[in-house]
């Protein structure tokens, strides 16, 4: 009894030291935490003016204008995550607090940075729910065939503006940080209950460095994206799937009157997770069922909704259909595209597609290894292959995803090049988490060699974040003076009935007078002819020449500009980055 009490002792007292280690090491991680906060904080202050005093001459003005402390900040909060990995510190909240931090520090800089709004797409969506109420009543909007389709997400944010009582564009400013930190938080509660704590941390540090396009505006797709993330944690409830099944049908109707492709990738989950379950379970149960019933409605309500939903009562074209937008005629530029969207720098666009390549080639010699690892046992190969390998369900899930998400980026990059990112992200997210897992079920982890590979990878892709994901600011961050050329043409020049030639012209569904127009806007990289109004701005200019024509002296914006001014236009607006033109006999 004596040697029972004393080895008692001596297990309690083993336990109070690691705890009383544990809670040395968070008190650590949180202080370092806090100052990679201030080199944050110090180095945005820092970049944000010489961002806007460089941005008209320099394309790679946001890269550059970031100083050494951003890149220390960033690679900080890395480095700390990797030592909550490598300390089995299994603190969700602080978990998340990091993930959180990280997100912040790589995607919501661009954010910051921006004087009007990154993305283009912000204040067209945010407009046009701002009369989404007209829209449903087939009142004609500019720009509002959208809203008309996918009414969900602008039904959203035309409540969240008006029940917090702000402007829309405040609205556009606070909205990135809204999505990035919800968008964190669901997926690592979905990866942490598909794996663990340990994994799922890994598995999100690994892939917030590889999102190099998330787009975190006031979209459909964004909406889409938590809504269908959402539905997913509800599925992987163990237990109780069968009670949230009512919900999660709810939430699937709603994604599909959300957004177009967003029911196509909650299809491919629950096929994928729906034939997991049946080739480990090799029998019917009745969550298999349920789940079974959620994917038909999913994709049968998709192809159905896109295929029957009338068209708003002012259309007078001829509709296509969903499927036939997905599904294009020809494949000629998607393979590029798959590969790495073609850019003026090719240094920049061969390192995005060696990261992407990356990601794939160490999920795959992950999986290899564990087959492996698992045959060496000797089991059988009957057995083995029975197992898949000895892959574990949730691994074989997201295996079983990859190949169909690959395929649907496939289809929408040949739309597109800022459609693959839809597909792309949850790419990254199934390569990670094939990779976390395998990295932490071999125990590579717990040696020092392999130690040191994971802090080298995770630091390799920090530190090369910023040149990738930065380098499309140049055409993708819009400039207060900008911002005002938009408010002149609003305000003070005649819209209605006239064709209007530029870029990014849906921006004016933000403003009263352009909203409630009938505005045909042509695109000049597609089509040039002499419009009634000619807006040229300079992020068009970069647009066209880094990622289309890939020159900066000839292409769609150069030509363009030298077509107007060969007499036929009257110059009523000139600013540094922003030209408004009418064409003779217009009026003002």
């Amino acid at each position: 009894m004596a040697e029972e009490r004393r080895e008692t002792g001596l297990n309690a007292g083993v336990k109070a030291e690691q705890r009383d280690n544990n809670l040395t090491r968070v008190l650590v991680v949180l202080n370092l935490a806090f100052v990679a906060v201030l080199l944050y904080i110090l180095s945005v202050l820092f970049a944000y003016p010489v961002f806007q005093s460089t941005r008209l001459t320099d394309p790679l003005a946001e890269i550059n204008s970031l100083s050494p402390l951003y890149y220390a900040a960033i690679a900080l909060t890395a480095l700390l995550i990797v030592c909550c990995v490598l300390w089995r510190i299994g603190n969700k909240y602080l978990h998340l607090f990091l993930l959180m931090l990280f997100a912040i520090m790589l995607w919501l800089t661009p954010y910051l940075l921006t004087s009007f709004v990154r993305l283009g797409d912000s204040p067209w969506h945010t407009g046009v729910a701002m009369s989404i109420p007209q829209v449903l009543d087939g009142v004609h909007v500019s720009f509002s065939g959208y809203g008309w389709y996918y009414p969900i997400s602008y039904i959203y944010h035309y409540s969240a503006v008006n029940i917090l009582g702000i402007q829309p564009l405040t609205y556009i400013g606070i909205y990135p940080l809204f999505c990035l930190l919800l968008f964190v938080f669901l997926v690592y509660l979905l990866t942490s209950r598909m794996f663990n704590q340990r994994t799922a941390l890994l598995a999100v540090l690994l892939t917030i460095p590889g999102l190099h396009y998330l787009q975190l505006h006031t979209s459909p797709h964004t909406m889409g994206a938590l809504l269908m993330l959402t539905a997913l944690l509800m599925l992987i409830q163990r237990g109780a799937a069968r009670k949230t099944i009512p919900l999660v049908m709810i939430l699937t109707v709603i994604v599909i009157a959300t957004h177009p492709t967003t029911p196509l990738l909650l299809s491919i989950f629950l096929a994928a997770a729906l034939l997991t379950d049946v080739i480990y379970s090799r029998r019917i149960t009745g969550n298999q069922i349920a789940i079974a019933g959620v994917f038909l409605l999913c994709f049968v309500g998709w192809f159905l909704w896109y295929s029957y939903y009338p068209a708003p009562p002012w259309f007078t074209g001829e509709v296509s259909g969903l499927v036939g937008y997905i599904f294009p005629e020809e494949l000629g530029t998607a393979g590029e595209y798959v590969g790495g969207t073609p850019f003026i720098y090719s240094n920049i666009y061969n390192l995005n597609k060696a990261i992407y390549y990356l990601y794939a080639i160490a999920a795959l010699l992950g999986i290899l290894y564990l087959a492996a690892s698992n045959y060496s046992r000797g089991k059988g190969v009957r057995q083995w292959a029975l197992s898949l390998g000895g892959l574990k369900r949730s691994e074989a899930c997201l295996c079983i995803s990859i190949l169909p998400l690959a395929f649907l980026t496939f289809l929408l990059a040949e739309r597109a090049h800022d459609l693959i990112e839809t597909g792309l992200t949850y790419l990254i997210l199934g390569f990670s988490c094939v990779i976390a897992s395998a990295v932490v079920r071999s125990r590579w982890i717990n040696k020092k060699i392999a130690s040191f590979a994971v802090v080298a990878g995770v630091l390799f892709l920090t530190m090369l974040y910023p040149i990738v994901a930065y380098s499309i600011d140049a055409y993708s961050s819009f400039p207060e003076s900008e911002k005002r050329g938009v408010e002149f043409l609003d305000s003070k020049v005649p819209l209605d009935g006239k064709t209007v030639g530029g870029t990014n012209v849906t921006q004016l569904a933000l403003y009263p007078q352009a909203s409630s127009a009938e505005i045909k806007y042509i695109n000049y990289r597609r089509k040039q002819i002499y419009t009634d109004v000619a807006l040229l701005r300079n992020t068009g200019y970069y647009y066209m020449a880094m990622r289309f024509a890939r020159s900066f002296e000839n292409n769609a914006y150069t030509s363009y500009q030298k077509m107007i001014e060969d007499g036929k236009y009257n110059k009523v607006y000139t600013s540094p980055t922003c030209n408004i033109y009418l064409k003779y006999g217009g009026t003002q």
